[in-house]
């Protein structure tokens, strides 16, 4: 770590290469002498040589996220918005219905389910209720047009029971 204060050098890729192959003809101690930069940073610039054929500047930080995909998201959230307001136990049968459609972490992120809930319950053996209850509200819902959001939904289940 620099001291504070310090000034650091930045050197253009070109001289960094420059300087590797210097290195390779010459040896690292008359290569630092040469173009006065310390063993150390050579050495670093071997290092990092060393998978490539010329050095690669690499940026720091975290860098940007992906943008995803919202046309995907779009299409999850239009199955699954009458399952929003639903216990999660349900949530994660929609995922393994549809895994082979959609991403796992596009659903998860969709559903604000997380990734320990799902691998907690991803084998889990629901009971056949549950299977029919989530069946009885895909019906009320694809009965109204896919136009019932969970209140009405809940609505309509208690009407019928």
């Amino acid at each position: 770590m620099g001291k504070k204060g310090q000034k650091y050098n930045k050197y253009t890729i070109e001289f960094i290469n420059e300087v590797l192959k210097e290195r390779e003809k010459n040896g690292i101690n008359s290569t630092s002498q040469k173009f006065q930069i310390p063993s150390g940073t050579i050495k670093t610039w071997k290092h990092k040589y060393k998978n490539h054929e010329t050095i690669v500047k690499q940026k720091k930080g975290f860098g940007k996220k992906d943008e995803k995909n919202y046309k995907e998201r779009y299409e999850v959230l239009k199955k699954v918005h009458w399952l929003l307001g639903k216990p999660r136990r349900f949530k994660v049968m929609f995922i393994r219905e549809n895994l082979k459609n959609y991403k796992l972490s596009l659903m998860l992120d969709v559903l604000a389910l997380k990734r320990s809930y799902w691998d907690k319950y991803k084998n889990f053996v629901f009971d056949e209720k549950d299977k029919i209850c989530l069946q009885e509200i895909k019906k009320v819902f694809d009965e109204n047009l896919k136009q019932f959001g969970y209140r009405e939904i809940d609505k309509a289940l208690d009407e019928k029971a």
